[in-house]
Parts: structure tokens; sequence; C-alpha cells
């Protein structure tokens, strides 16, 4: 599984638990954070502040404040 992640630049967030890699939860998490990055995007190209962004994307997707601010820095770079 780390193999393929490398390999095809999925940049997937692994969970290792007792039984190995569970491959859904990782491809969950990145669909999530995918569409939570392209709402942060919509609201930017829209002109919205950032306190805009952080309280819109909390509400619609259920994450902390600190995960978008993450998202937001990591757009920005």
């Amino acid at each position: 599984a780390f193999f393929l992640n490398a390999a095809m630049k999925l940049n997937l967030e692994f969970e290792v638990e007792q039984e190995g890699v569970d491959m859904c939860k990782a491809m969950e998490k990145k669909e999530k954070k995918d569409n939570i990055t392209g709402a942060i995007r919509m609201l930017r190209a829209d002109g919205a502040s950032d306190e805009t962004i952080i309280t819109k994307v909390t509400n619609l997707f259920h994450v902390s404040k600190e995960y978008v601010l993450d998202l937001l820095k990591e757009l920005v770079a």
C-alpha cells in the first residue's frame, strides 16, 4: 500500500491498524480533503475572506478550524 501511494503520488494518509493498512479509509480521507480544498478554492475565487471560508467549511464538512487553517496554508504555498 505504501509503495502504491508513493508510485502513483496519491498523497494518501494511512492509518496502520492491527490488521494492517485500511486503504478504504485512506481513500475516503483523500476524497474529503479534495472536496474541502475545492470548496476553499471556489470560496476564494468568489472573494470570500479567510474568516468566511473557515466558518463555511467547518460547518459544511464538520472539520476543525485548525484543519481548515492548515489547508489554507497549503494552498498559499
